[in-house]
């Protein structure tokens, strides 16, 4: 019995165990297809994320997407990485790829995402505020797309952010304080968009960051005493918005710090005299253009790791402290300073970068230095590239050994005191692009050597006592934009070959000199240039008809005793009223008697108006006062046609094209037709843009309508926009344009041509600069009142229009002014007013 118990027990026990078994192998079956199943879901959410994704993106040239289909498993798609054990996506990257479009908010579904890469495309619109979904996200970097809107507050929630990259986008507002509790973030990018407002003070909260970078933004207020907290902080870059007060102290207690760079901003104050003590390992150091005082700090001399220090346009005075630990420049600039006192050892400097064997860029420009340039320049860093000492108080000689800086590829040494010959040797810089020597006092021949500078686009030696000829080898300089040799003593023939330089697109200046010779037809090959000055030399001959010659306001020739071929602008109105007369007995005569008149009343009409061929009156000449005694001879040729010819004439069509005459030296057909008695002619006659609105609707031609086309003319000769410009349109004229802008803004309405500025802003002195600006205000004094003529004369209606007799006494008046003021014509003469 006891037997057949524990035989039933055990039997029972048994199967108990199988149905456990059983069982347990069911729930694990079952939890495993849960899981499978899952997993599959998951896999679905990235899978359609990603599709999304894809039909976001609106051009694909390179077809990167191409592979995003059925056919493949989307771990296996291009740009795309999925963790291995749960085939999730971790890294979406397709930097680079020339895509546009959207980003879409499905990518929020990514959420095992780690990395996502979209930089240097031209993805737009807003970033999706589904981006802070995205928990386990380390790295986003969207640089250098059109992305615009806000930045999305919510980025905070995606806590381990480590990079975050935003700039080179149109994004806008400010900068949301929640990104400040990124505790992980290392390194912050929002420079180039248009963000405004302040940098939070919380930004202390990012406790890891290693660079900050906000350049070329809006944002404004003082820079917060917090950043001396980021004790990690390695590169701090600000530039280029508009920050106010001083740099707080507290930057300056970061041992960590390599680079700072808050250049272009509102900034002033003076720099610690400890500088670098605190920031050992400093090296790259900006504040230009800011307005900081005081002297460069001495402690910058133990700088031995900086490589780039850019002090340029504050204020700064002084010395400028011991260089030769400083053995990593790689670029020094101080330009726009006051530093130096015109003292023989201000330039002691230079010979200790003679130790910076890696210095490419070195810019002292524009400052007090005096002294002379150190006879062992050549001794500096084979790798330089750039060398403007220009706007000091240097004197000496130009060291030969300049040859020895073969990677030169600017050199500025213009406005300094200067003298002795340029060194032939200068030939040897095959590199060179950019000469400036000008407004100094150098002596001797332009060295023919400088034909072998094939690279040169910018060649200005104006202003200095150069003797002999022109060169021909400049001919060679085929990639020449810009000559510039006026005001020297220059003699001989221009080179024929000058005038086959097709490069010359901007200006050649020749003039102030005492070269002679008839100009070639050559000179009509420059179809391209935008200026040529030959005036005051001895030139003689016939001026040619062709090329820039076309464009009045592009040349200036006058000065030139012996050279004609141009007539001054009222030879034609004075030519329109012979013809009338001439056609009034027209009807007595033949039409063969007539031409021959005609053509002898022109050439007698010709000589008197330009008083013989006088210089004075020669086309080609675009300065402001050549435009001003054209714009009173024709108001005298108007006034005599309309008040003292013994009946009035109307000219009905005064305008540009109409002031010329041809080779021949009779009048244009279009002109001819238009001169008539007022008292037999009704209807439309004129030019459009010329042409008085009455005139449309059919009323008798007036004198006023003369008066009209006048004031336009009036306007566009100081403007150079022709009423018939394409800006003219949807209401605005040149009328409207033109009294709209006075009386604050007339600089902006100038003809450029008008005012020849030979240097860059930032290649002028301050004293060549105070200089301009008074020839400058004194411009704007004359134009002003002239521009307020031409919108009186160009009035609407015509009972609002003057008279010509006022216009000629007005303009007379300006003109006294104008010559009653001028500078007298010497080094810094006229170059804007002639």
């Amino acid at each position: 019995m006891g037997l057949s118990c524990r035989s039933c027990f055990s039997l029972y026990f048994s199967s108990l165990c199988r149905l456990l078994v059983a069982i347990i192998h069911l729930l694990s079956f079952t939890v495993l297809s849960a899981t499978f199943a899952i997993g599959n879901a998951n896999n679905q959410t990235d899978r359609l994320a990603l599709l999304d994704f894809k039909d976001k993106i609106t051009d694909d040239p390179l077809g990167v997407v191409s592979s995003w289909n059925r056919s493949l498993h989307f771990c296996k798609w291009y740009g795309i990485t999925c963790s291995r054990r749960h085939q999730r996506v971790t890294r979406l990257d397709l930097s680079s790829l020339k895509l546009s479009g959207s980003i879409s908010p499905y990518v929020g579904n990514l959420s095992f995402l780690r990395e996502l890469y979209l930089e240097n495309n031209s993805f737009s619109y807003e970033i999706p505020p589904q981006i802070g979904h995205l928990r386990r996200l380390q790295s986003l970097s969207l640089y250098n797309n059109s992305i615009s809107g806000e930045i999305p507050s919510n980025i905070s929630a995606c806590s381990n952010l480590v990079y975050l990259y935003l700039d080179g986008n149109n994004l806008v507002g400010e900068i949301p304080e929640e990104l400040t509790s990124l505790m992980k973030l290392e390194y912050f990018f929002l420079g180039k968009n248009n963000l405004i407002g302040t940098i939070p003070q919380s930004l202390r909260n990012l406790s890891s960051i290693d660079t900050f970078s906000a350049y070329r933004n809006k944002l404004h207020g003082v820079l917060p005493e917090s950043f001396g907290r980021l004790m990690n902080l390695r590169i701090l870059t600000l530039y280029d918005n508009q920050f106010s007060g001083n740099i707080p102290s507290s930057i300056f207690n970061l041992s960590s710090i390599e680079s700072i760079d808050v250049g272009i901003n509102h900034l002033h104050g003076t720099l610690p005299m400890t500088l670098v003590i605190s920031l050992p390992h400093l090296n790259f150091f900006s504040i230009g253009q800011n307005q900081f005082t005081g002297s460069i700090p001495t402690s910058i001399s133990n700088a031995s790791n900086l490589e780039i220090l850019q002090l340029n346009q504050n204020s700064l005075t002084g010395t400028v402290p011991s260089l030769e630990k400083l053995n990593k420049m790689f670029f020094l600039g101080i330009a726009g300073n006051h530093l130096g006192g015109g003292r023989t050892n201000d330039l002691k400097f230079l010979s200790d970068l003679t130790n910076a064997t890696a210095l490419r860029l070195l810019n002292i420009n524009d400052n007090n230095f005096g002294g002379k340039l150190p006879e062992h320049l050549s001794n500096f860093s084979k790798k330089l590239e750039l060398l403007a000492l220009n706007d000091n108080q240097i004197h000496g000689n130009l060291p030969a050994g300049i040859e020895f800086l073969v990677n030169l590829t600017i050199l500025s040494v213009s406005s300094n005191k200067l003298s002795g010959t340029i060194p032939s040797s200068i030939g040897k810089l095959k590199n060179l692009r950019e000469l400036y020597m000008h407004d100094n006092n150098f002596s001797g021949s332009i060295p023919s050597s400088l034909g072998n500078l094939i690279n040169l686009i910018h060649i200005l030696l104006y202003y200095n006592n150069l003797q002999g000829m022109i060169p021909s080898s400049l001919a060679n300089c085929k990639s020449l934009l810009i000559l510039d040799l006026s005001n020297n003593n220059l003699t001989g023939l221009i080179p024929r070959r000058l005038f086959e330089l097709s490069s010359l697109s901007v200006s050649l200046d020749l003039s102030n000199n005492r070269l002679y010779g008839s100009l070639p037809n050559e000179v009509g090959n420059l179809k391209q240039l935008g200026s040529l000055a030959l005036e005051y030399n001895m030139l003689s001959g016939t001026v040619p008809i062709e090329g820039i010659f076309k464009i009045a306001s592009a040349t200036s020739i006058e000065g030139n005793k012996n050279l004609c071929g141009g007539i001054l602008a009222a030879a034609l109105v004075l030519t329109c009223l012979s013809i009338w007369r001439l056609r009034k007995s027209k009807r007595e005569s033949t039409s063969s008697s007539f031409e021959n008149a005609l053509l002898r009343l022109s050439y007698q009409n010709l000589l008197k108006a330009t008083n013989g061929f006088s210089s004075d009156n020669l086309i080609g000449s675009g300065g402001f006062g050549t435009r001003l005694n054209i714009a009173i001879d024709v108001a005298c040729a108007l006034e005599y046609l309309h008040c003292h010819s013994g009946t009035t004439i109307v000219h009905c069509d005064p305008k540009p094209s109409n002031l010329l005459l041809d080779k021949e030296m009779s009048g244009h057909d279009g002109n001819i037709d238009f001169c008539t008695n007022q008292s037999n002619s009704v209807g439309a006659r004129g030019t459009i843009g010329y042409c008085p609105p009455e005139y449309g609707l059919g009323s008798n031609i007036s004198t006023s309508g003369d008066i009209f086309s006048f004031g336009i003319l009036l306007l566009e000769m100081f403007t150079g926009k022709r009423p018939t410009h394409d800006m003219f349109t949807e209401g605005l004229s040149l009328h409207n344009f033109v009294k709209g802008a006075l009386p604050e803004q007339v600089t902006k309405i100038i003809d450029p041509c008008m005012l020849r500025v030979q240097l860059s802003e930032d290649a002028t002195s301050n004293h060549q600069r105070d200089m301009r600006n008074r020839r400058k205000d004194k411009l704007i004094e004359c134009l002003t009142p002239i521009f307020e003529i031409g919108i009186s004369c160009s009035a609407e209606s015509p009972q609002e229009r003057m008279n010509i007799s006022d216009v000629l006494a007005q303009l007379s008046s300006v003109r006294n002014r104008f010559l009653g003021t001028r500078l007298p014509r010497q080094r810094e003469d006229s170059r804007t007013l002639q």
